[in-house]
């Protein structure tokens, strides 16, 4: 009996925060099962790079009560364009990420107008970033350790971010069933036909 304590407790990931301002850190996530293609000098890849913004607030508590925020960009967009909405989204008590897509953010070494095709290859990305994410969540050695609930999360995405997540909350391509909740602001949804045949 007081071994299976001793094992309930070591498998306990509530983590007391007592955290008095936002912070903001930047990662990096590679995914090597898939390529980044070649569009126009842009050579292609064997893998795929994303960084992600991880915005924590002030907050006291027990990290596992934070709700999970995950923001996808538009054409041309990018993480820091969401910092003073993430900021005042972190320091009412929801930890928030976004992924800057390796083809279509403003600093992409493509043209937005063709990095669009890209956009096929985007759902791969937020998933392979909430992969990424309930990792390092659940890793004891992560600074993110025990952050933000691995359940309560929810998608953000704007234009062409919410074209991905029409993919991935709808398309059998692409189904993501993690996230509980989906705001699509505007989704660029021209595309689907082109990208998505199968929506």
């Amino acid at each position: 009996m007081f071994l299976l304590l001793l094992i309930a407790i070591g498998c306990n990931r509530e983590v007391w925060i007592e955290q008095q301002e936002t912070t903001v850190q930047i990662y990096e996530v590679i995914d090597t099962t898939r390529i980044t293609p070649a569009i126009q000098e842009n050579t292609e890849s064997p893998q795929r790079r994303m960084e992600l913004w991880v915005w924590t607030g002030a907050y006291t508590g027990y990290g596992s009560e934070r709700p999970l925020l995950f923001m996808a960009h538009g054409g041309g967009g990018h993480p820091e364009k969401f910092d003073a909405f993430a900021t005042e989204i972190a320091n009412q008590g929801v930890v928030v990420a976004a992924v800057a897509f390796p083809l279509t953010n403003q600093y992409a070494p493509v043209d937005i107008v063709y990095g669009v095709v890209d956009v096929a290859n985007q759902p791969g990305d937020v998933t392979a970033s909430l992969d990424w994410l309930l990792e390092a969540v659940s890793n004891r050695k992560h600074e993110l350790y025990g952050q933000f609930s691995d359940v309560q999360l929810a998608y953000l995405g704007h234009s062409l971010g919410g074209q991905t997540g029409l993919a991935l909350s709808r398309y059998s391509c692409c189904f993501e069933n993690r996230f509980q909740a989906w705001i699509l602001a505007a989704p660029f949804t021209y595309l689907n036909d082109t990208l998505f045949p199968d929506h």
